[in-house]
């Protein structure tokens, strides 16, 4: 038999806290932030920090760890310069984090808008 769940709003216990999602096809997390200067992040979901790790090089940092380094991120950032070729790399994802670099022209770069999201199995 097939169920439906009809409602207008889904809220905490406590009324004021974001649901906790689990084992749904949901983003678990995401971060947006200023990589230029001093970074810092404009809003965020189950992230704790954002480590710069030099020109274009961020590592996001998870506040609930995901189940293993099988989820899938995607990462997104605002050209600098006009007619720029960009490109983004995940160097690497781990339970725990995640690695970006990010790149215009071919070379390292900074930007004022980052983001990402992560989607996978929380642990």
């Amino acid at each position: 038999m097939t169920s439906v769940l009809n409602v207008d709003s889904i809220a905490a216990k406590d009324g004021t806290s974001p649901v906790a999602l689990t084992k749904q096809s949901a983003n678990q997390a995401f971060v947006r932030f200023n990589g230029t200067s001093t970074l810092s992040v404009n809003k965020s979901l189950n992230h704790s920090s954002v480590t710069d790790n030099g020109t274009g090089n961020y590592s996001p940092q998870f506040s609930s760890n995901f189940n293993d380094a099988n989820s899938a991120v995607t990462c997104s950032k605002k050209n600098q310069s006009s007619n720029a070729s960009f490109g983004i790399n995940n160097a690497s994802i781990a339970a725990s984090n995640f690695n970006m670099q990010l790149y215009e022209n071919n070379a390292a770069v900074d930007s004022d808008t980052v983001s990402a999201k992560t989607t996978g199995d929380l642990a």
